[in-house]
């Protein structure tokens, strides 16, 4: 943070944190982050507040929850670590796989539509993704999301959609 920040994040976690605990019934522990990726700057937002915020990621076909970030080591641009004896990988094409008791047998009476997404016990998530040597996951797109532009790079619109929604006068992109 700038130095200025440091002079002024008591007054603003006097004034505004206290208001955001209100809202959310005056005894705010801890906040759960889930759904889609979160923007960095967001999380970091809460917690200059002192607002404790962690992410987690995961899909209905697994039961639903893959990885949470561990209140002690709250990487903000990350969605934390598997649970125990949840296994991630990254493939080659940057598709997060999952493998674990929590993921599904199948789809009801679909067959077809689930060998297309588990593949030798994989779960294919169909989103992308990073692991650091920490194991901590990001998300960073959706495959179905990539473009292919005219020099055969795929480019993920997912971070540019994130910076562009970011602005005051954007709301969608």
């Amino acid at each position: 943070l700038p130095f200025w920040s440091y002079l002024t994040t008591p007054i603003f976690r006097t004034f505004i944190q206290r208001q955001i605990n209100d809202v959310f019934g005056g005894r705010l522990k801890l906040m759960v982050s889930g759904g889609a990726s979160l923007p960095p700057n967001v999380g970091r937002f809460f917690v200059a507040l002192g607002i404790r915020l962690v992410q987690g990621y995961g899909q209905t076909e697994a039961s639903p929850v893959i990885s949470v970030s561990p209140i002690s080591d709250n990487r903000v641009a990350t969605v934390g670590l598997p649970l125990r004896g949840v296994k991630v990988k990254v493939s080659a094409s940057g598709e997060l796989l999952v493998k674990g008791g929590l993921v599904m047998e199948g789809y009801w009476n679909n067959p077809k539509e689930t060998a297309k997404v588990i593949k030798n016990g994989w779960l294919h998530t169909g989103d992308l993704g990073e692991i650091d040597r920490d194991g901590f996951v990001t998300i960073t797109g959706r495959s179905k999301d990539i473009i292919v532009n005219s020099g055969g790079e795929n480019i993920s619109p997912s971070r540019v959609e994130a910076r562009l929604t970011g602005q005051p006068n954007i709301a969608q992109a």
